[in-house]
C-alpha cells in the first residue's frame, strides 16, 4: 500500500441493497480520492484531504464527514503504518489472494475495511467498506494505473449553488 502513491482504475461498486454503479477512481495519498460515477449515477465522491464529500446531482445534497473518521481514511492515510494507528483484525490468505481488515486502532466504531491484493505480484483488487451502521459496500478494481500524474482538480470539490447543507 505505501508505494502507491497515485492510483487510476475503473470500479465496480455493489451496495449492501445489492444495488451495482460503475465508473473511475482517482486516489492520491494522503487524503484524495474521487469516484466518478457513471450515468445513470447521479453521484460524485471526494476526498479533498480533509473532508470526504459526496455530492448527489439528482437531489442536489451535499454530505461531508472528515475523511479520517471513515474508513476510507485508512486507504489514503500517507503512510499505512500496522500496528500503530491501524489495527489488523483478521488476514486471510487463499491461493494467490491476501486479505486484511484494518481498523483505526483509537475509533473501531467507525468501521473497517478489508483490502484483497493478488499476488505475484502484489496489487491492490479490491476492498469492503463496512460503515459504523453496518453497512457494506464492495468495489472492484480494474484496470489500474500506479503513480501516474492526475489533474489536481480531480480532488476539488466546487460547491453547487443553493444548496442546503
Amino acid at each position: 500500500m505505501n508505494s502507491i502513491q497515485t492510483l487510476e482504475a475503473d470500479f465496480i461498486q455493489a451496495g449492501s441493497n445489492g444495488h451495482l454503479s460503475e465508473g473511475k477512481l482517482y486516489l492520491r495519498r494522503p487524503g484524495r480520492l474521487r469516484f466518478q460515477y457513471a450515468p445513470p449515477s447521479p453521484l460524485l465522491l471526494i476526498g479533498d484531504g480533509l473532508w470526504l464529500i459526496l455530492y448527489d446531482r439528482e437531489l442536489d445534497q451535499v454530505s461531508r464527514w472528515p475523511i479520517n473518521d471513515t474508513p476510507l481514511g485508512l486507504l489514503v492515510e500517507k503512510k499505512v503504518e500496522l500496528g500503530t494507528r491501524t489495527k489488523v483484525t483478521e488476514v486471510r490468505r487463499k491461493p494467490g489472494i491476501l486479505g486484511l481488515t484494518l481498523i483505526d486502532r483509537d475509533k473501531p466504531e467507525d468501521g473497517s475495511v478489508t483490502v484483497t491484493f493478488s499476488d505475484t505480484p502484489l496489487t491492490l483488487r479490491q476492498w469492503r467498506v463496512i460503515d459504523p451502521q453496518g453497512m457494506t459496500v464492495d468495489v472492484a478494481l480494474s484496470n489500474l494505473r500506479l503513480n501516474g500524474r492526475l489533474d489536481p482538480e480531480l480532488f476539488v470539490f466546487d460547491e453547487p449553488v443553493d444548496t442546503v447543507q
